[in-house]
């Protein structure tokens, strides 16, 4: 559903073909992409040579949460989350874009208070320099995925209350 052409910057910044709006989108597939060939040479290994390695499933588990997390922005700016609507029935129907709104305003908090811990628990992982086992990389790097995630998340849940507010 197109905005209301009342607000161009306001549009600009919710429009879903703008490059910055496909991130999400470009790091999902590409995500796919390595979690996939590194399964795929994991299968290979074991049945074609009998061998195998360690850091082909860890990559692909790293990667498939990575994937999850990331996605859940674009989900959000793409307005393609599972609904209660059982739970909108409730609600008159002008009070449906408030309730949105609310619960809109309830993840923007819920992701400001995460971004600050994630970066404290990041911050305190990368001092710890704690190691993979199987691709030997710095788990702070690896957790770094938390505080970005739920940033993307904030700023994707701003975009949805502007879309509210443009009359979507």
């Amino acid at each position: 559903v197109e905005p209301r052409k009342n607000h161009p910057v306001l549009e600009k910044i919710v429009d879903t073909n703008a490059w910055y709006n496909r991130i999400e989108e470009f790091i999902g597939v590409v995500l796919l992409f390595v979690m996939l060939f590194a399964m795929t040479w994991q299968v290979v290994l074991r049945f074609c040579f009998n061998t195998g390695n360690t850091w082909s499933e860890e990559l692909s588990r790293y990667c498939y949460v990575w994937f999850t997390l990331i996605t859940v922005s674009y989900a959000l700016l793409n307005n393609a989350h599972i609904k209660i609507e059982a739970a909108m029935a409730v609600f008159p129907k002008k009070w449906h874009k408030y309730v949105v709104a609310l619960g809109l305003l309830v993840i923007i908090f819920y992701c400001v208070v995460f971004v600050y811990y994630g970066m404290i628990f990041v911050i305190d992982n990368l001092r710890m320099d704690q190691v993979s086992l199987g691709l030997k990389v710095t788990m702070g790097y690896v957790y770094m995925i938390l505080p970005l995630s739920h940033f993307l998340i904030g700023i994707r849940a701003i975009q949805r209350l502007i879309l509210i507010f443009l009359g979507e």
